[in-house]
C-alpha cells in the first residue's frame, strides 16, 4: 500500500513569511502614527498663545477688589449682609450682568462709590448717607455693561445694612438713595468665607479672572471651645463638609485642593471692563 499523504505537512514546516511581513507593517504604522500624534500635539501645545496673566497684576487685583463685596459677614464699610447676599456670587452655578439681582448691583455700586471718593466714609461719622439715583444707575452701568437691567429698590433690613447708619432705602419722589435708622452688627461667631484668586487670563478684549472658595462655621466643641467646621459651599451638610480647624490661623488653601472654583469674566467697555458673567467651572 502506498504511503499515506499528509497535506498539512507544508504548512506546519514552512513559515508563512507574508503573514509575519504583514504583522510588521502594522506595527510599524502603529507606531509611526502614535509618535506622529504625540509630536503634532506637543508641536500645538508649544505653539498656542499663552494667554494667563499675573494673579497679582494690579488689573486682576482691582477687578477682583471691586466685585468681591459679598465675602465677609461684615464688609470693610461696616455693611451687614445676610441670606441671599452673603456669598452672593457662590450661591448659585451661573449669573449675569442680566441675571445678578439689583440689590447686589446697588451694594456693588455702593462700594465703588466709597471706593472712589464720591461717598465719604470718615471715621466716626454716622451721619445718614444719601446718594442721587442718577449716580447709582450710570455706576450700575459702569460695572455691569449699558445692557445691565437694574431695578430702583430699598433692600430689606434683613438681608443687608449699615451698621452704624441702618437699611439702605430709595425715595422714588426724589429719586435718591439713603440710609435710615440704625443696626447694631454682632461681628462675633459669623461664618467666614475664604477666598482666593488662582488663575487669571487676558485674551483680546476679555480677562477671566478664578477663585476658590470654603466656607468656615464656627462653634463650641464639647468642651466649650471654638472650632471651625470648614466646608467647600455655602451649606452646612455632610456632602459639603471637608474638615474640623481648631483656629482660623490653621487654615490653608493648599490642603484643600478640591476646593470648587469660580469663573468671573469681564468684558471691556470703552477705557475700562466691566462684569458679565460669573459661573461655577469646577
Amino acid at each position: 500500500m502506498d504511503e499515506d499523504y499528509n497535506f498539512y505537512e507544508e504548512d506546519v514546516n514552512q513559515v508563512s513569511w507574508p503573514k509575519i511581513l504583514f504583522v510588521i507593517i502594522l506595527i510599524v504604522v502603529a507606531l509611526v502614527s502614535y509618535f506622529g500624534y504625540k509630536k503634532i500635539i506637543k508641536n500645538k501645545e508649544e505653539s498656542a498663545p499663552d494667554y494667563s496673566i499675573s494673579i497679582t497684576d494690579p488689573l486682576v487685583q482691582e477687578l477682583y477688589k471691586r466685585y468681591n463685596v459679598f465675602t465677609q459677614a461684615v464688609s470693610d464699610r461696616s455693611v451687614r449682609l445676610e441670606e441671599t447676599l452673603y456669598g452672593y456670587y457662590y450661591i448659585d452655578d451661573h449669573y449675569t450682568s442680566k441675571t445678578i439681582s439689583s440689590e447686589a448691583k446697588l451694594l456693588t455700586a455702593l462700594n465703588e462709590l466709597f471706593n472712589n471718593g464720591t461717598l465719604k466714609d470718615e471715621e466716626g461719622n454716622e451721619e445718614p448717607l444719601e446718594i442721587k439715583g442718577e449716580v447709582i444707575r450710570n455706576t450700575i452701568s459702569d460695572l455691569f455693561g449699558n445692557d445691565a437691567s437694574y431695578e430702583d429698590q430699598s433692600i430689606d433690613e434683613e438681608k443687608a445694612y449699615f451698621c452704624n447708619r441702618g437699611k439702605i432705602i430709595y425715595d422714588q419722589e426724589l429719586d435718591v438713595y439713603r440710609t435710615e435708622g440704625e443696626y447694631n452688627c454682632n461681628t462675633t461667631n459669623v461664618p467666614i468665607i475664604q477666598n482666593k484668586i488662582v488663575s487669571a487670563e487676558q485674551k483680546d478684549d476679555t480677562i477671566t479672572i478664578v477663585d476658590t472658595m470654603a466656607y468656615l462655621v464656627p462653634e463650641k466643641d464639647e468642651e466649650g471651645m471654638m472650632q471651625y467646621q470648614v466646608y467647600d459651599m455655602l451649606e452646612e451638610n455632610d456632602l459639603s463638609y471637608i474638615d474640623t480647624i481648631s483656629t482660623l490661623s490653621e487654615f490653608a488653601f493648599y490642603n484643600y485642593k478640591h476646593l470648587h472654583q469660580y469663573q468671573y469674566t469681564y468684558k471691556k467697555q470703552g477705557n475700562h471692563y466691566y462684569l458679565t458673567a460669573v459661573e461655577r467651572i469646577k
